[in-house]
């Protein structure tokens, strides 16, 4: 039986080599070495992860997880407490550096046999490889006799000629072993494809039903019922209007900045102008206020910024130019300080 025939029989099922715990992920293993592998059990565990360490080196080669490792078909992966108490154990059917597949049982608890997708190798300690086992030659004289009468040998020549020819074919089987299990490895992976190839082409049928589905109904929202070319025409037009509309929507935005930019200008300015107009009235009447005193001091009654300017260069009729006043008063402060 190779792992194929292995994978069709037990799928769907429960096993339970021991009969102990029920249907459980060593039992699995158990039977696979039994019914592909053909060789010895590996001593009783207590979980799936001791197997690790208690496997059989006559009959296995280990190889520890790395990031870039990838299992052969028909490798036992065993992972180990990180994964679970009693860690785990399944059969590797096809896989990358990063995901895999295996034939698995009781993952998650109480799942019977079937293929899984673990997708990363997280607590995997490494995986078994099976060793190609030759069976030793006969022991018993009367076969041996038997060879040699059957084949004529009388002398050692003769003998070590013939025992040559059994090395010779020993190899040969052994190559022809390599050759099959080779053959029905790549065997499985062609069927796994096919599998794989048609639940991606049933994906993609799906698919285009369900988005021709989709488009039937924007049709009849639309009026154009089940015409694909006139819905697809349709949602052309409508994709472009939303365009337009998203431009225009745009445009409008910078309208409305520009628009309260030009808002705050005009407040700006209106803010600065009533600045102004007060200063200019407080200007005013601080003149009013200063012609008012001058007018009173100069004798000059209703004196005007004209006739304020006269009087400073002497052009009014007044007693004396403003000038003039200032420069006596001067003198005469002087004169008293002089005195003094």
């Amino acid at each position: 039986m190779n792992l194929q025939d292995f994978i069709t029989k037990y799928s769907g099922g429960g096993v339970d080599f021991d009969g102990s715990f029920g249907f459980q992920c060593v039992d699995l293993y158990r039977f696979y070495v039994k019914d592909v592998l053909g060789v010895p059990q590996s001593p009783s565990v207590v979980g799936a992860k001791d197997i690790w360490t208690t496997y059989s080196k006559n009959y296995y080669d280990q190889i520890a997880n790395t990031p870039e490792g990838i299992p052969q078909p028909g490798d036992i992966v065993i992972w180990g407490d990180t994964y679970g108490p009693y860690g785990h154990v399944a059969i590797f059917v096809k896989g990358t550096a990063t995901t895999m597949t295996c034939f698995s049982q009781n993952d998650p608890a109480g799942t019977v046999c079937g293929l899984k997708l673990y997708r990363s190798y997280r607590g995997v300690l490494g995986w078994l490889r099976c060793k190609i086992i030759t069976g030793p030659i006969a022991q018993n004289l009367d076969i041996r006799l038997s060879i040699l009468n059957e084949n004529d040998i009388k002398t050692e020549g003769d003998l070590r000629e013939v025992l040559g020819g059994f090395k010779e074919l020993s190899s040969v089987k052994e190559d022809k072993l390599n050759s099959d299990k080779e053959i029905d490895r790549l065997r499985h992976l062609i069927e796994q494809d096919k599998v794989d190839l048609k639940m991606e082409s049933d994906a993609n049928i799906a698919l285009k039903m369900a988005y021709e589905s989709h488009l039937v109904q924007i049709g009849k929202a639309l009026g154009n019922g089940s015409d694909l070319p006139g819905i697809l025409q349709q949602i052309s037009i409508l994709t472009s209007k939303s365009d337009q509309a998203d431009k225009l929507e745009s445009q409008i935005k910078v309208l409305q900045k520009d628009s309260a930019d030009l808002k705050a200008e005009v407040t700006r300015k209106d803010d600065a102008n009533k600045s102004y107009s007060l200063k200019i009235d407080s200007l005013e009447k601080e003149l009013k206020e200063i012609k008012e005193i001058l007018g009173k001091w100069l004798k000059v009654p209703n004196l005007t910024v004209s006739g304020l300017v006269e009087a400073l260069h002497g052009l009014t009729p007044i007693e004396k130019p403003i000038v003039a006043k200032i420069g006596d008063i001067i003198n005469s402060i002087i004169k008293k300080i002089w005195r003094n």
